[in-house]
């Protein structure tokens, strides 16, 4: 979550300043090295919390709301992303920066969640 969430930050850093193409495209492929990063880690990190406090049986019910949440969030983002950009399309990027860097200090301060494998002898 942290390298996706510092890859996003640096990308949308090079939008906000990107003044040519190579600019624009060297934050376009950090933005794809964050999403390689978040596939599936928010889920694993979910059920591994949850795993920890015997509470896995509830994955469901807490990624369902999670996910309620993060569409709602899409839905008011589209609209202001709108009214913000016939602003400053530029203000738009660094608020978008803001958000994810937020999102970066949450990500460093949660707790590592240890899974406990089975051991195997061979």
């Amino acid at each position: 979550m942290v390298m996706g969430s510092l890859c996003m930050c640096l990308g949308y850093i090079l939008y906000a300043l990107g003044f040519n193409f190579w600019i624009l495209a060297l934050g376009a492929i950090l933005h794809g090295m964050a999403r390689a990063f978040f596939s599936g880690n928010n889920n694993a990190y979910l059920y591994n919390s949850l795993e920890k406090d015997s509470h896995e049986k509830e994955y469901q019910n807490y990624y369902g709301k999670i996910s309620s949440f993060l569409s709602a969030s899409c839905f008011v983002a589209a609209l202001l992303s709108g009214i913000i950009a016939g602003w400053s399309f530029r203000l738009m990027i660094w608020l978008s920066f803001i958000f994810q860097l937020t999102s970066l200090i949450v990500a460093m301060m949660l707790p590592e969640v240890l899974v406990k494998k089975p051991e195997t002898t061979n």
